[in-house]
């Protein structure tokens, strides 16, 4: 890397700036055609799309995973839909999740989501990651 360091900040400014490209790319496409741009159309090109559900039983809706992704990864920025079926082709585009595993979440507040910081996944998936979502339309 040249002999520079990437600070924590950078990183998180980072997947910042990729979510927001996601959102931005992603918002028009569900709109304009969403056989286009779904759960089903996402796996077809190597995504993981799974019906999220809480450990009290509360379905979130299909959380889709890009390809490549692992349970080790820094961050991993996620598409989410309305529905429960993974292999939707009509599904609503209800936006982006940027998940922080636990061990570089330093407090830092979420932007969007109308929480005043990222949510603990641990306690309510089993999961060691911190979410943040980021709805179309915003908060």
């Amino acid at each position: 890397m040249n002999g520079r360091k990437v600070s924590a900040g950078t990183t998180v400014g980072l997947i910042l700036a990729t979510m927001f490209a996601l959102v931005a790319v992603a918002s028009p496409m569900a709109r304009a055609d969403a056989s286009r741009f779904s759960p089903a159309s996402l796996s077809a090109r190597g995504w993981t799309c799974v019906d999220v559900v809480l450990n009290d039983g509360t379905d979130l809706g299909v959380h889709c995973f890009p390809p490549g992704f692992t349970s080790h990864d820094a961050s991993i920025a996620v598409l989410y839909f309305g529905t429960s079926d993974p292999h939707s082709t009509d599904a609503p585009f209800l936006g982006t999740e940027i998940l922080i595993r636990a061990d570089l979440y330093a407090g830092q507040p979420c932007p969007s989501g109308g929480l005043p910081q990222y949510t603990d996944l641990l306690p309510l998936l089993g999961i060691p990651y911190f979410a943040c979502h980021f709805p179309v339309g915003g908060p």
